[in-house]
């Protein structure tokens, strides 16, 4: 009955407003087939494999615009730091596992320079991610994602969007900003362990422990590597910043309690296992198993991230929500705590204790409850670079049962 009403509503908002109910919602190019979108990832995913071939490691930001666009602030940014290259390495060959990594990719891109060349009219990054279209809205042979962004200035995202969406090749989503904030879940100070280790690599028979490098003071002794969140870039208005929040620490490192019992190895999600797990809302647990010991389910693949001073974090991460329990058409849920995560868990590694599939890492969570992870193929393949540039031997992933 719930979902007759909900679709009955849907309807009569998108023939009287031409929108969806609720927050202030417009729809762009609702309307993709499935070859359009093929062809439009190939172009880009041909762009990549040659800018990977000609450069063993890209050191400038790349960022793919219309031909058509006359860009007025075109941003040829040099890497301060080896991370951010790497970064943005891991994260190009990510997508090129998917259409809709490709095309969600390419939409990022023109954001960000169309942000840069309208600084006086947008002070922030939106939030940017993934999401299946519903089911009901499905044409057949449609493309059956869409982009969500989320932003203050709806009107200007759509006016400046427009005109190039026979280029981005995806169905977007605009949605009124949640004012949500990101807060990453703990930190060191002092030698006081506020995060948490939740699993740990062997790569060319050495083994590492993996963590948030948030959560770890900039001068600790105990770091191999890490996504260099101390840079001066991350301070720089409009940076978008592209390591990850993660880290790799000395397995032996006093600063964080391992109990080294039975190596449980595990495999890596994979893109059709993210797509299944949501679909069907596959149980997934925090390890180590900590406060709040609930479970929680896969949501929405992200692209980029808003943080504080206008900057953003762009690296693959995926989201995930408290798995609740509903009663009288949704008004009462249980548990009330709608929280997967709090304080203390970043580091934590988030897992399918049934098969032993690993899904990421959490980095932090908003005020909507929702738990960002950082994706675990992308995140390995940044440490490869990390610790054997293009060397790249196969890193497995376990933790200690």
């Amino acid at each position: 009955m719930q979902r007759i009403f909900k679709y009955l509503n849907y309807l009569f908002y998108r023939i009287v407003y031409g929108k969806h109910p609720g927050l202030k919602k417009w729809m762009l190019f609702t309307d993709l087939k499935n070859e359009t979108a093929e062809e439009l990832a190939e172009e880009r995913r041909k762009i990549i494999n040659s800018l990977i071939r000609e450069n063993s490691i890209v050191e400038y930001e790349f960022l793919e615009s219309p031909k058509n666009y006359e860009v007025r602030e075109r941003q040829r940014i040099l890497f301060e730091n080896r991370d951010e290259m790497y970064g943005q390495m891991a994260r190009l060959k990510w997508q090129l596992n998917s259409t809709e990594y490709l095309l969600i990719e390419r939409l990022t891109d023109l954001v960000i320079i169309l942000i840069r060349d309208n600084i006086e009219h947008i002070s922030e990054y939106p939030l940017i991610k993934l999401e299946p279209i519903a089911k009901f809205e499905r044409k057949k042979g449609n493309f059956i994602w869409k982009a969500i962004i989320e932003a203050d200035n709806l009107d200007l995202y759509f006016d400046l969007l427009f005109n190039y969406k026979e280029w981005i090749g995806i169905p977007i989503e605009l949605r009124e900003k949640k004012y949500y904030t990101i807060k990453q879940n703990g930190h060191c100070t002092n030698s006081i362990e506020e995060g948490t280790v939740g699993g740990h690599i062997i790569y060319d028979n050495v083994e590492y422990s993996v963590t948030c490098s948030h959560v770890l003071s900039p001068d600790c002794g105990s770091v191999l590597f890490r996504g260099n969140r101390y840079s001066t870039s991350f301070n720089y208005q409009n940076h978008v910043y592209q390591a990850p929040d993660a880290a790799l620490i000395d397995i032996n490192s006093p600063c964080f309690r391992i109990t080294k019992s039975n190596k449980q190895f595990l495999s890596i999600a994979t893109e059709q296992v993210y797509i299944t797990a949501a679909d069907n809302r596959v149980v997934l647990n925090k390890n180590p198993e900590s406060y709040p010991k609930k479970n929680g389910y896969i949501s929405n693949p992200g692209t980029l991230m808003p943080m504080v001073k206008g900057t953003a974090y762009r690296f693959p991460h995926v989201s995930v929500r408290l798995i609740q329990k509903k009663y009288l058409f949704g008004l009462l849920k249980f548990p009330i705590n709608s929280h997967f995560s709090v304080g203390g868990n970043s580091g934590s590694w988030v897992i399918d204790m049934n098969t032993n599939i690993w899904y990421g890492m959490i980095i932090g969570s908003d005020d909507m409850a929702i738990t960002y992870l950082i994706q675990c193929e992308p995140l390995l393949d940044f440490f490869k670079y990390q610790i054997g540039g293009n060397n790249f031997l196969k890193m497995t992933p376990f933790f200690y049962s």
